[in-house]
């Protein structure tokens, strides 16, 4: 992938999602989860959910959106493909969880 394409894919996903998944005990999310993403002026792409009660950096790796974050003092990262639909599911593991990997899914709003 060139930097042209991987700066495309990145601006291709900036726009708000409906945010579906599963919690690390393998429990799924209560409620409606909206998530932001936006480019920041470095480059990389900025994740805001639900109004800021969890923020993220992410890049794209081929067709991976890579995503770093912290809540409530601890290291989530997550690894989201990204569909040809522009909706992206993948799996995200927090340090100290114990139990499987969460799961999520974003769909465009």
């Amino acid at each position: 992938m060139t930097w042209h394409t991987v700066e495309g894919a990145k601006a291709s996903l900036v726009g708000s999602y409906l945010v579906t998944g599963t919690d690390s005990d393998g429990k799924p999310y209560v409620g409606t989860h909206i998530l932001d993403v936006s480019m920041a002026p470095s480059g990389a792409l900025e994740l805001d959910w639900d109004n800021g009660k969890q923020v993220g950096v992410g890049q794209v790796i081929g067709n991976v959106l890579a995503v770093a974050c912290l809540i409530k003092g601890r290291t989530v990262i997550l690894t989201m493909n990204i569909g040809p639909d522009g909706s992206l599911s993948g799996k995200w593991s927090r340090r100290t969880d114990r139990g499987w990997q969460g799961t999520e899914t974003w769909a465009r709003t």
